[in-house]
């Protein structure tokens, strides 16, 4: 079975269904962006995924976020200076719509648009954590190429046959 979330329902506000959690500033716990990298390489592989908490949709978002970013990555190889020039475009464009998203019209539990400009803007900042975190495991120095190429070789992959639109 897929991974899934360790944050529970009762303790995050949920609008439309999708968690909105904290995002962590220090190096301190486990926020839902690193549950997202950490299982990313298993959760990528699967065809299926049974949502068992709202945590479980942001999941799904970071996992197809984080294909996109390896998708777009994966042309600069292992130039990093071209790789966050790219991230950098990347986090300036709008997140998909809720009403033309694959994502949203699958996932998403209500219509209303009362906080669909809050949920925007969460997931701008989570897409803008990410992408950092992602960087930083892809050009770390003391790793080298290798975790590199073990990362990127996912790029062609989609995770529940979406793709970020």
């Amino acid at each position: 079975p897929a991974y899934h979330s360790k944050f529970t329902d009762e303790d995050y506000d949920a609008p439309f269904g999708i968690a909105i959690l904290p995002i962590k500033t220090d190096a301190e716990g486990e926020d839902i962006i690193d549950e997202a990298l950490t299982y990313f390489r298993a959760n990528i592989y699967f065809q299926n995924f049974e949502i068992k908490s709202n945590a479980d949709r942001t999941l799904i978002f970071l996992t197809v976020l984080i294909q996109k970013c390896l998708n777009l990555l994966h042309p600069a190889g292992e130039d990093e200076k071209e790789a966050r020039k790219i991230m950098s475009a990347f986090c300036k464009d709008p997140i998909p719509s809720m009403t033309s998203s694959r994502f949203f019209m699958k996932y998403v539990t209500s219509t209303s648009t009362g906080k669909a400009d809050d949920l925007a803007k969460y997931f701008k900042e989570l897409r803008k954590a990410l992408v950092e975190r992602l960087l930083g495991i892809l050009f770390n120095p003391e790793w080298g190429t290798m975790d590199h190429k073990f990362w990127i070789q996912f790029y062609k992959r989609k995770f529940l046959k979406f793709d970020w639109k």
